[in-house]
């Protein structure tokens, strides 16, 4: 289940949004229904109750998820915070509404054999009732309630918060893990030339085009640390697909399409450095009121090192020796050994190594 939210985020996002819908607008009427005949709820329809709370989940929770992603992502990259929440509980409202009036109508017309007009007054007649607004109100709330989990899970990862909810790492445990440290070149002389304010739009979206590449690599946020982010994964569950390397020269591909955006609002277009290393670290839950996930070991110091060495040699993703032998198994790229060096802080040496795109020559005769 975590590698489908990493994989398809938008995708299941959209599933356990429709799926909060359905098994709330269920259990309501099961709430409802408790200690009653059907008949005297829902008079002579009562065979059509079981699959009218369902219909109008997947209605309603089907029509947000499609306004999510067409409109509302927008929204907030255009307005302030309050004007585009006032927006969006405006619309939901509408969508609710509407949504009910579509199923109180469909049902009489398709089940009942009664006109369009007919239904319309009959549907407008029922949204007026105490039992419709107490409906209204319920799916508003309700509505509320899982857009603030997808919130959540879209701010912390959701497979974080079901880390957090299964305890898997409430006490230290021990992974082999892969990591890639991302990081700004010349952020210093960016951040004065730019502003802090400039500077921070100018992040973010820096790290919205890293994300719209990060799904199809099934990678884990670690860390943004300033202008600097930290990828992982555990390294047993990498699978054979997915290619670690490509991660950063598609990112790479990803701001150069986007180069016209940046030199129009930034007046520059950035370049990121890259470092790859992987082995044995223990994470477990730090903090008590506010709890995260944090890894400790030397592979995160020597990532870090060799990241600070990329920026010296100028050279674009550095990695370490284990890596390498597995990227030199593939295809599409060219590694190019460094040296054996001793990096700051440590004691043991560290083979390092570069790693660039291949450029196919073709012949005639191909």
């Amino acid at each position: 289940m975590i590698r489908l939210f990493k994989k398809y985020p938008k995708q299941t996002d959209a599933i356990l949004l429709v799926s909060g819908f359905i098994l709330g607008m269920n259990l309501m009427v099961i709430l409802k229904l408790a200690g009653m005949q059907p008949q005297a709820y829902y008079a002579d329809r009562a065979e059509f109750l079981p699959w009218l709370p369902t219909v109008i989940s997947i209605l309603i929770g089907g029509a947000l998820v499609l306004v999510e992603y067409t409109f509302f992502e927008r929204l907030y990259l255009r307005l302030t915070h309050w004007k585009a929440l006032v927006i969006r509980l405006v619309t939901t409202a509408m969508i609710i509404v509407f949504g009910v009036l579509l199923v109180s109508v469909g049902r009489e017309v398709l089940f009942e054999n009664r006109t369009l007009g007919q239904s319309l007054t009959d549907a407008f007649a029922f949204i007026q009732t105490d039992m419709a607004v107490s409906l209204l109100i319920y799916m508003f709330l309700l509505s509320l309630l899982l857009n603030f989990f997808r919130q959540l899970g879209n701010h912390f990862g959701h497979g974080l918060i079901f880390n957090f909810i299964t305890g898997r790492y409430s006490q230290v445990q021990e992974e082999h893990r892969t990591f890639m440290f991302i990081d700004l070149d010349n952020s210093t002389t960016l951040a004065e030339q730019l502003g802090h304010v400039k500077y921070s739009r100018f992040l973010k979206k820096c790290f919205h085009d890293l994300s719209e590449v990060l799904p199809r690599y099934e990678a884990d946020v670690y860390q943004y640390v300033g202008d600097e982010v930290v990828l992982t994964w555990l390294t047993p569950a990498i699978q054979p697909h997915i290619d670690l390397f490509a991660l950063y020269f598609d990112f790479e591909k990803r701001l150069q399409k986007e180069a016209p955006v940046y030199q129009e609002k930034f007046g520059v277009v950035p370049t990121f450095k890259a470092s790859l290393h992987s082995g044995l670290v223990s994470i477990t839950q730090v903090g008590r009121y506010r709890k995260e996930l944090a890894y400790h070991g030397d592979v995160l110091n020597t990532a870090s090192r060799v990241l600070a060495l990329a920026s010296t040699l100028r050279k674009t993703l550095l990695l370490t020796s284990p890596l390498a032998e597995t990227i030199q198994r593939g295809t599409g790229y060219e590694v190019r050994f460094i040296d054996t060096l001793l990096l700051r802080g440590k004691r043991q040496k560290v083979d390092v190594f570069e790693v660039t795109k291949k450029t196919h020559t073709y012949s005639m005769g191909n």
